[in-house]
């Protein structure tokens, strides 16, 4: 990204690119978009579209679609390759020189993703002095101004109808201005206050740069901002796009506290003042976060789609119609979680076996995972109405496993073989680069499911919302 180029000795071609459009983040996001609306790989066996997957999948697929060849795992697992054939990555700088090399990519842009951001600014605004000698600038704009600018109208008003008839066509960076602290739709000063997918400019020296326009989140859920920034990465940017929509829709539709908070019933208000939020506001004000991100997940068009202030009021009203009732849906899953969560407490308070600590100690730690000042924008929202059962079963395990020495040494076995499988899927988790969506939105969905797997091993009488156990976990990690 930027001006510094990552090359692989013996190609012609950049090792990195563009990645496509990311599909929806948060361990919540459903609805990809379809194949017609996005570039895709064009890899044997992989759909027009498709992101791109792990590159074992690929290869498997590959392999079987062109050759009928079936890759097993194991032998890819053994796979060693020697040092020689090896490929190895050269990043470097604007004037050749080598900055920094590495056989890992994933390793190489995440140690200089910095520089690259720095890169694509420095280069954006090299075009755009350039584009201002051209049209006939007077002067070199400064640092504020380069911030406001918003066109190239920079000759003093006389000359602005002669520039524009002797420029040549600008390079979209142009019609792009950072913006801080904006509550609504940014004013962008173009035909219906459109913010471009990408933007491409060509700095002094000649190199093409491109650039991701994007909405980011600023302020908090109880005071609502965005920001406008040009991005060196798609992916980035589709994702802190989706935040900072959230946000403007937010500060559009939010409800007052107190519309909120009046209509709780007696109960409802002490169990939600026993939760971990420090007040009302913030509470509700996080329930009116959560309540907007999911909306705007069920909504007919895509977060980074939304690019237009049409776009964006249309959404906005959309949200508005459904948002009180999806706070209260929030809330009332709220309640439960809180509920069990002093039952809970009143359990653990109650047990003082000096054999049960460990067990007491592991139940503390999951349940106040689960349910912490802030969880309401964790956690994804197909999760909250699970965490008063989630809660529960940590319950029934304290009540089953102080039956006897036996059942406590049961539940012992059982909590080794969950906390094998959690460790397991965490490291593999964060083993996965960050271009990998689909492989690390199937990994936290499945840190998830280690949660209904407690259910079915301490609290079966519950019930789980989807079939479990450590074979299907397992053959995830195998994948």
């Amino acid at each position: 990204a930027g001006q510094t180029g990552v090359k692989q000795p013996g190609a012609n071609q950049e090792a990195t690119g563009p990645q496509p459009p990311e599909q929806r983040e948060n361990k919540s996001e459903g609805k990809p978009a379809s194949p017609s609306e996005i570039n895709g790989p064009k890899i044997p066996g992989t759909r027009e579209g498709e992101y791109l997957p792990h590159f074992f999948d690929a290869f498997v697929r590959a392999a079987s679609e062109v050759k009928g060849v079936d890759v097993k795992r194991d032998l890819w697992d053994d796979l060693d390759l020697p040092t020689h054939v090896t490929p190895t990555f050269v990043a470097i700088n604007e004037q050749g020189r080598e900055v920094r090399t590495a056989h890992d990519l994933t390793w190489l842009q995440k140690q200089l993703s910095g520089q690259s951001q720095k890169a694509v600014r420095s280069a954006m605004r090299d075009a755009l002095d350039q584009a201002i000698k051209e049209t006939g600038g007077k002067r070199k704009p400064n640092q504020k101004t380069l911030k406001a600018l918003a066109g190239v109208d920079t000759g003093k008003p006389g000359d602005r109808k002669r520039a524009r008839q002797k420029r040549p066509k600008i390079s979209p960076v142009s019609s792009v201005a950072e913006q801080n602290g904006i509550t609504d739709w940014p004013q962008l000063r173009n035909s219906g206050d459109v913010l471009p997918n990408d933007i491409e400019a060509t700095t002094s020296e000649g190199l093409n740069v491109r650039a991701y326009p994007a909405l980011v989140p600023q302020g908090t859920p109880g005071a609502p901002e965005a920001g406008v920034r040009v991005l060196p990465e798609r992916r980035q940017a589709d994702r802190e796009h989706r935040e900072g929509l959230a946000r403007l829709v937010l500060a559009r539709t939010t409800l007052a506290t107190a519309r909120v908070s009046t209509r709780w019933t007696g109960r409802e208000a002490l169990v939600l003042a026993s939760g971990p939020y420090p007040n009302t506001e913030k509470l509700v004000a996080d329930a009116q976060l959560a309540a907007v991100k999911s909306l705007l997940a069920e909504y007919q068009i895509p977060e980074f789609k939304i690019r237009s202030r049409e776009a964006f009021n249309e959404l906005a009203a959309w949200v508005q119609d459904r948002i009180e009732d999806r706070i209260y849906q929030i809330l009332g899953w709220t309640v439960d979680a809180f509920s069990e969560f002093v039952d809970l407490d009143r359990e653990i308070r109650r047990t003082s076996s000096p054999s049960m600590i460990q067990l007491l100690q592991n139940v503390r730690e999951h349940s106040n995972g689960l349910v912490y000042d802030g969880f309401l924008v964790q956690v994804p929202y197909q999760w909250l109405p699970h965490l008063a059962r989630f809660i529960k079963a940590d319950r029934m395990r304290i009540q089953k496993a102080s039956q006897s020495a036996d059942a406590l040494a049961r539940d012992e076995g059982k909590w080794r073989s969950i906390q094998d499988i959690e460790g397991e899927i965490t490291t593999a988790r964060a083993q996965v680069p960050l271009h990998e969506v689909a492989r690390r939105r199937e990994l936290d969905h499945a840190l998830w499911l280690v949660d209904e797997l407690r259910v079915s091993f301490f609290a079966q009488e519950l019930g789980t919302s989807q079939k479990v156990s450590l074979k299907r976990l397992y053959s995830v990690l195998d994948k």
